[in-house]
C-alpha cells in the first residue's frame, strides 16, 4: 500500500484509465482503423503493449485490484496520450501527489480573508460584463451586478457547475450551446475536485449533478483534466445574440479563481451594457 494513496484511489484510477482508453481513437496511436472493430477506443491489450506491461496486470489495474509504481503509471499515461493536467491527476490518484500538497482531505490551498477581499474588489470593479469568483469546489463566493442580471442570483444555487448543468435560466441563455459550454467547464471542475470525493461538500456536488442530469452520467466519469484558460460562447439577451469570451484567473497561492466575461465586439459590448442597465 502506497503511503500517499487515497482510500478510493485505486477504484478512481481504474475508472479514469478506462474512460481515457475507451475515448482514445486507435489511429491516434498508430493503429489502423478496422470495420470489424467493435471495441470503442483502445483495447486493454493495446494499452498494455504500448505501455510495456502485461495485459492481465493492466486489467487488474483498471479493476482497482493492484497498485502501480510511478514509472509504470507514467508509461501508461504516455500510452494514453494524457495532457499535462490529466497526467498530473492520474499520478495523484496513484498516490504520487506533488510535493507540498495533499489530496482527498480538503485542507490544501485555503483562501485567506485577504485573498477573498482582493478577488471581490476585482469582480465588483469589472465593467465589461459578468464577473465572479469560484472557490475550490466551484461555489460562487463573490460576483458583480452584471452576473446577477445576465445569469442568476448565486444565492439561489451557489455552485457554478450545478447551476450550469441544471438551471433552466442558464440553459435558456446558452440555447444550443448549453451542452458545449458545460463540456468546456468540465475539465477544470474535475481537475479541481475529482480527487476530493471524500470531502462531504464535494461528494454532495457530484451527487446533485448525477441526480439532476441523469442523461449526463458518463460526463461525471474522470476524463480530460486539461482546462482551457479562455473559452468563447454565445448567449441570448432578448432578441440579441451576444458573443462572450471568458477568462479564468487563478489567484496565486489560493484556492480562488476569478472568472471574467466580456463581449467579443463593440456592437455586442453596447448591447450587453444596455441589457445590464435595464430596470429590473
Amino acid at each position: 500500500m502506497l503511503a500517499n494513496a487515497q482510500p478510493d484511489g485505486a477504484r478512481l484510477l481504474g475508472t479514469f484509465l478506462r474512460a481515457h482508453r475507451t475515448h482514445l481513437a486507435p489511429e491516434t496511436v498508430g493503429i489502423a482503423p478496422s470495420r470489424t472493430r467493435r471495441t470503442p477506443g483502445l483495447r486493454r491489450e493495446e494499452v498494455a503493449a504500448l505501455a510495456g506491461v502485461g495485459v492481465a496486470w493492466y486489467t487488474w489495474l483498471e479493476q482497482g485490484r493492484v497498485q502501480a509504481s510511478k514509472q509504470v503509471l507514467e508509461a501508461i499515461g504516455r500510452a494514453l496520450r494524457l495532457g499535462h493536467g490529466s497526467f498530473r491527476y492520474m499520478l495523484e490518484l496513484g498516490g504520487y501527489a506533488p510535493r507540498g500538497t495533499e489530496t482527498g482531505n480538503g485542507t490544501d490551498c485555503q483562501a485567506s480573508p485577504a485573498s477573498r477581499e482582493h478577488a471581490r474588489f476585482i469582480v465588483e470593479d469589472w465593467r465589461h460584463g459578468p464577473a465572479f469568483v469560484l472557490d475550490r469546489w466551484f461555489d460562487i463566493v463573490a460576483w458583480n451586478q452584471s452576473y446577477e442580471v445576465i445569469w442568476q442570483d448565486p444565492r439561489a444555487q451557489p455552485n457554478f457547475m450545478i447551476a450550469l448543468a441544471a438551471s433552466g435560466a442558464v440553459g435558456t441563455r446558452l440555447g444550443t450551446e448549453h451542452r458545449t459550454v458545460l463540456r468546456q467547464h468540465l475539465p477544470r471542475f474535475r481537475a479541481q475536485t475529482a480527487a476530493h470525493r471524500a470531502v462531504a461538500r464535494v461528494d454532495e456536488i457530484y451527487l446533485e449533478l448525477e441526480r439532476s442530469t441523469p442523461d449526463l452520467a458518463d460526463w461525471w466519469i474522470c476524463q480530460s483534466m486539461d482546462a482551457a484558460s479562455q473559452i468563447e460562447f454565445t448567449i441570448r439577451l432578448g432578441d440579441s445574440m451576444i458573443r462572450l469570451s471568458q477568462a479564468f484567473l487563478r489567484i496565486s497561492e489560493s484556492s480562488l479563481t476569478i472568472v471574467l466575461q466580456r463581449a467579443e465586439s463593440e456592437t455586442d459590448a453596447l448591447a450587453l451594457a444596455a441589457f445590464c442597465r435595464r430596470p429590473t
